[in-house]
């Protein structure tokens, strides 16, 4: 299985190695469509009728499948993601994987980073894998 790479700030590092924070948060926008959805340009087209490669449309049919078709969404399997604390991924930086327990769309909570009232891709956390600590 996958291993997805996210970056955070230190802050949301140690909450998620502490085991305090339990949800990951990405904008919906084609940049975390396109990593997150399953066959995303195949989606893209089936629902909106657009190329993805075309970049017509991206944002607003990225928005409308999100919002009102969500339903017609599955996502990629990931066993993993691994945190970095930095801005680019580095195995010198500090790290940290934990289980992946499945990624859907919805509000999140504001004292794990989300802005109220916003929808985000979440991404649930499972525990802490410690050999990687």
């Amino acid at each position: 299985m996958k291993v997805l790479k996210l970056t955070v700030k230190k802050q949301e590092f140690d909450m998620i190695k502490s085991g305090e924070k339990k949800e990951e948060y990405r904008e919906i926008n084609p940049y975390w469509f396109n990593r997150l959805v399953f066959q995303s340009k195949e989606v893209f087209k089936y629902i909106t009728g657009y190329d993805w490669d075309d970049g017509l449309y991206l944002v607003e049919g990225v928005d409308r499948i999100c919002y009102n078709q969500s339903d017609m969404i599955t996502f990629n399997q990931f066993e993993d993601v691994q945190f970095f604390n930095g801005a680019y991924f580095s195995e010198k930086l500090p790290n940290l994987k934990v289980k992946c327990e499945g990624i859907h769309i919805g509000r999140g909570k504001c004292e794990w980073g989300a802005v109220l009232g916003r929808d985000y891709f979440v991404i649930k956390l499972g525990k802490p894998k410690l050999n990687n600590l």
